[in-house]
């Protein structure tokens, strides 16, 4: 409903979370938020609507079982948050409530139906009314600021979005009282599943607020990763330093640099558009542009010069040459020219991948794994029981066995 800026989520949702609901006697007791149970009444109102192709999919035992690892994921997530305090801190309990309140009215305006404008029978006259209750002013600058400082956009939104923002909450909240008012007089089964839906929509916010905090556990050292390399000869790169050591000595030796960068340089940019090799020149480069060892080499020498020693980055390992340099100070423009000898490393397990540098590869191998890790670790320590779907006669049917 509004626009909400996010990290990469790092749990898993599946195919399945999309559209299943589930029963609020399944809170732990003693918490708000921590989901112990999803059992088959549950499965029952998930399989009711759900969309034929993913009924086709639940053919597949994997498939089946791979879903209810998410689910079970997903909750632990949630619960483990909780455990951490992560509900309580204030613009989070705020999002929480948010989530709830607009997950409500989205649900109570569509069963009242009636126009695909969303709140399109609530006017703008009830909306200036809405206002007119200092309390309501109050309630939605803390909604606006949980959205800014969500969004990571601490600074005032302009007039127009706010205005706009401002009249959708009025519409939101009180069609989410209106819902409250009237639940006692509503289908029961309607009741559950948006009752149902809102426990999954915040069980999502508090796994993904968890997430974040534990990529942050999962960081690396240099040294871990230096000593993971080490340990590992198929990121040894003793041999491409050899080769770009031979490199160096011939092109200082007198050897044509164009010559050699266009036999032996792994850098991509050294191919044009119309596939010609260009000798390992780089035109016009702005200070800045380049990364500060190959920069710093590259303007330490006079236009001719050959750095003296190979540069390391974290490409590979670089003969550099300067060809020119034009101006100075930050304004300064340079030619140089240079032969890239990769230190990339491609993902076996993704052949379509490209290539990383090793240290890269290796840091995210590693913070994979750490991840991985804790992840297990919060899945074992919120035991989530969750039943087996009913398949494949009920879901092929649609209808309860």
């Amino acid at each position: 409903m509004f626009c909400r800026t996010r990290k990469s989520l790092l749990v898993t949702v599946a195919v399945l979370v999309a559209a299943f609901a589930v029963s609020g006697q399944s809170i732990k007791t003693g918490t708000k938020y921590c989901v112990d149970t999803f059992g088959p009444q549950e499965f029952s109102i998930l399989l009711k609507d759900m969309p034929a192709e993913t009924k086709k999919k639940l053919e597949s035992a994997e498939f089946r079982s791979a879903q209810r690892d998410s689910i079970r994921e997903l909750f632990a997530m949630a619960c483990e948050a909780e455990k951490r305090g992560l509900a309580v801190n204030e613009i989070n309990a705020s999002e929480l409530d948010n989530i709830r309140m607009e997950s409500l009215a989205t649900a109570y305006d569509s069963k009242l139906g009636g126009s695909v404008t969303p709140f399109a029978r609530i006017t703008r006259a009830q909306v200036i009314n809405f206002y007119k209750s200092e309390s309501n002013t109050a309630a939605f600058e803390r909604f606006l600021n949980t959205k800014l400082e969500l969004a990571g956009q601490p600074e005032a939104a302009d007039t127009g979005s706010e205005e706009q923002a401002k009249e959708v909450y009025a519409k939101t909240r009180m069609t989410a009282d209106g819902y409250l008012k009237a639940k006692a007089t509503l289908d029961s089964s309607f009741v559950s599943e948006v009752e149902l839906q809102v426990v999954l929509q915040q069980s999502q916010f508090l796994a993904r607020q968890l997430s974040e905090v534990i990529a942050n556990e999962g960081k690396v050292t240099d040294a871990e990763i230096a000593a993971y390399i080490a340990a590992h000869p198929e990121f040894d790169t003793s041999a491409k330093k050899e080769l770009a050591e031979k490199l160096l000595v011939r092109a200082k030796a007198g050897e044509d640099f164009a010559k050699l960068a266009d036999q032996y340089s792994n850098d991509p940019g050294n191919v044009g558009p119309d596939g010609r090799k260009n000798g390992g020149l780089y035109r016009g480069i702005e200070k800045g542009r380049m990364l500060p060892a190959f920069e710093d080499a590259a303007l330490s020498l006079q236009p001719g010069g050959i750095y003296p020693t190979l540069v390391k980055t974290s490409f590979g390992y670089h003969v550099i040459k300067l060809d020119s340099k034009v101006g100075a100070g930050p304004a300064i423009k340079y030619y140089a020219r240079h032969i890239v000898i990769s230190t990339g490393y491609k993902d076996p397990k993704d052949p379509a991948s490209a290539e990383k540098p090793v240290d890269e590869y290796v840091r995210g191998l590693l913070e994979d794994g750490k991840f991985a890790a804790i992840k297990a670790k919060i899945i074992a320590n919120n035991s989530v029981n969750v039943a087996e779907i009913a398949f494949p006669a009920q879901a092929k049917t649609g209808k309860p066995n």
